[in-house]
């Protein structure tokens, strides 16, 4: 009989001290609270700052800024019949330039007027990569980003539709309508 309520004493003694325990570690890791959230808190924003600071030196020079203009305007005459095909196919869009990306793909930029919904204009960027599919993979574009603009005031953009090529087909990866 004593070894049962020796036994007993020492089963309550430990899940005492169990749930008193797992008590404590509860409150300890209320993260608000914790001195080691708010360090690792300043490291990532000075993170941030480091990595804001290195974007500032990447700037292109006034030379690499010339010569991206020139691949811009050039672009308008060596895919002057694409270019022609989409906005006679699609006349509210204006085809603005084609570069070469870092990864040695195609970027074309293209201005879009907000139509009487979000929902129209998006309707006319996905009709482009469907049915210009495969006139947009011949030629190399690897990436279509569409700048919506007011049409009231066409210096204002009011979002950005931006699609990747992904093994032939166009998939959406920016809304910001």
């Amino acid at each position: 009989m004593k070894k049962k309520s020796i036994t007993l004493i020492l089963s309550l003694t430990a899940i005492c001290s169990a749930l008193f325990s797992g008590c404590e570690l509860t409150n300890e890791s209320n993260y608000d609270n914790s001195p080691d959230y708010h360090s690792s808190k300043v490291v990532t924003d000075n993170e941030d700052e480091a990595q804001d600071n290195n974007s500032d030196t990447s700037e292109k020079s006034p030379e690499e800024e010339a010569a991206l203009e020139k691949e811009r305007q050039e672009s308008l005459t060596v895919y002057a019949d694409m270019i022609s095909e989409i906005q006679q196919d699609f006349p509210e869009l204006k085809v603005n330039y084609i570069v070469t990306t870092s990864d040695g793909g195609k970027s074309m930029s293209i201005n879009l007027d907000l139509q009487e919904s979000k929902d129209a204009t998006y309707t006319i960027a996905s009709e482009l990569t469907v049915t210009k599919e495969s006139l947009l993979n011949l030629n190399g574009i690897t990436d279509l980003n569409i700048m919506v603009k007011n049409p009231q005031d066409p210096e204002e953009t009011v979002g950005i539709l931006m699609f990747e090529n992904e093994h032939g087909t166009f998939n959406p990866v920016v809304n910001t309508l």
